[in-house]
């Protein structure tokens, strides 16, 4: 089963080993390269995903605040 699925994996992107590629061609190769290794290294896609959405959390935490501000100076 596994060299079933080698042999599907290698055909269905022979096309990345070209030099030249197009945007569409250049997209789905580097989309099979992100899932590769994010299959072969999980930690670092938690680590990234943890990381984004503390980013995302705080930027909220900061439009908050700035709301709050502007409402007691109207009072």
């Amino acid at each position: 089963m596994k060299n079933q699925n080698e042999k599907i994996e290698s055909e269905a992107f022979d096309f990345c080993s070209k030099e030249f590629l197009d945007l569409s061609e250049d997209l789905l190769c580097q989309q099979k390269e992100l899932l590769d290794y994010s299959s072969q290294n999980p930690i670092g896609f938690i680590i990234f995903y943890i990381v984004s959405i503390l980013i995302i959390a705080g930027l909220f935490q900061l439009t908050k605040i700035n709301i709050n501000s502007k409402d007691k100076k109207n009072k």
